[in-house]
């Protein structure tokens, strides 16, 4: 209770809201648009963390040009996986999977529309 208004002031940190709320971690379409208008324009490069560890070659490079850096020629380049757990998700049941893809929703729509991301089922 009460993260929202301690994480709207200036340094706000909530040692609850950074342990216990994937979900409000996860609404890229409330964070995204509050950066972006604090940051100039085009300072931002958003990127899936999925890209990252599939593509990692394309993912890189697409990171190099984007800082205006000259490619890597890191051809066949594979990251170890990060953050992924260790089988805990397969512990969630289809109602709670479910629930989090509706309240989520929102954010799908609008990483789609702005972003142009898409995420499978």
């Amino acid at each position: 209770a009460g993260a929202e208004a301690v994480l709207q002031l200036p340094g706000g940190a909530h040692r609850a809201h950074q342990t216990q709320s994937y979900l409000a971690r996860s609404r890229y379409d409330q964070q995204l648009p509050r950066f972006a208008a604090w940051q100039q324009a085009g300072r931002l490069l958003v990127l899936r963390s999925e890209d990252l560890f599939n593509q990692a070659t394309a993912t890189l490079e697409r990171v190099l040009a984007f800082l205006g850096l000259p490619p890597a020629g890191a051809a066949g380049l594979t990251l170890p996986r990060q953050n992924s757990g260790h089988g805990e998700a397969t512990g969630v049941s289809p109602a709670q999977r479910q629930a989090l893809r509706d309240q989520l929703d929102p954010t799908y729509t609008w990483a789609a529309s702005t972003l142009g991301m898409h995420w499978d089922g």
